[in-house]
């Protein structure tokens, strides 16, 4: 109320030096305003279904026993009285990942280009990033499975066998979870080729 109020007082005194820019800058603020609140919906609205979306899964992760998985292959440490359970981290990345998604989206409505472009650019590097540790988390588990089954056997020399095993899983898992998240690809094909 105040700016056209303002504008209305500038125009009557007559100085177009000081009404011109006034007046520019309060028809960008007003041009402006419906897409600000439109990304303040599409923020809040995404944040709501993530929070719906993170407890169902964080409950549905639960239920099936993940942590119990998680701890027992030892990728994470029992929490107290279940404050950061490996299913509450996996609910809590499933919000962030939804609210950068809706970021992106805001950002575009308010034609933050250079920002959109960044945030894409992140999220394609998170989902990298992920799908490395994924796939270090099964190697680890298979690695354990593997060394467990091979010390189990008759073998004299089952001990040293299933510490062989574990190491050239780890190894190869290691150097494809590397290779996924795209850190020193050359250095790591180099590396495992020489081995």
């Amino acid at each position: 109320v105040l700016f056209p109020v303002m504008l209305t007082a500038l125009n009557a005194l007559g100085i177009d030096a000081i009404t011109q820019p006034v007046s520019d800058m309060l028809n960008i603020m007003l041009s402006a305003v419906p897409s600000i609140f439109a990304a303040a919906i599409i923020l809040i609205v995404a944040f709501i279904i993530g929070r719906v979306v993170a407890g169902l899964v964080t409950n549905l992760l639960t239920g099936v026993g993940f942590d119990g998985l998680i701890t027992h292959i030892g990728l994470m440490k029992e929490s107290a009285e279940g404050k950061n359970t490996p299913s509450k981290v996996v609910g809590t990345l499933i919000v962030v990942g939804i609210m950068l998604f809706a970021a992106i989206a805001a950002s575009d409505m308010l034609g933050f280009e250079p920002i959109s472009e960044l945030s894409s650019e992140f999220v394609v590097l998170a989902g990298h990033i992920l799908l490395g540790l994924l796939i270090l988390g099964v190697g680890i588990y298979l690695s354990s499975v593997a060394a467990r089954a091979i010390r189990s056997s008759n073998n004299p020399q089952a001990g040293f066998l299933s510490w062989v095993a574990r190491i050239a899983i780890l190894m190869l898992v290691g150097a494809m979870g590397l290779r996924q998240m795209g850190l020193a690809n050359e250095i790591i094909t180099l590396a495992f080729g020489l081995l």
